[in-house]
């Protein structure tokens, strides 16, 4: 299992498509499962290039 910062645990990947990943995740602070969705590295990057992303 992987930790994405202090606050969440990623256990298994739930799907994958075009511009994003999306994970099942334990929130740590809240003692439940998320979803949490990682956008792919070019889409952010293209995101940040064209202002819709910081």
């Amino acid at each position: 299992m992987t930790n994405l910062t202090d606050r969440y645990q990623i256990l298994d990947e739930l799907g994958r498509g075009g511009m994003a990943t999306v994970h099942r995740a334990r929130d740590l602070r809240h003692n439940r499962d998320v979803a949490i969705e990682v956008v792919h590295p070019n889409i952010a990057a293209r995101m940040q290039r064209i202002g819709l992303a910081s």
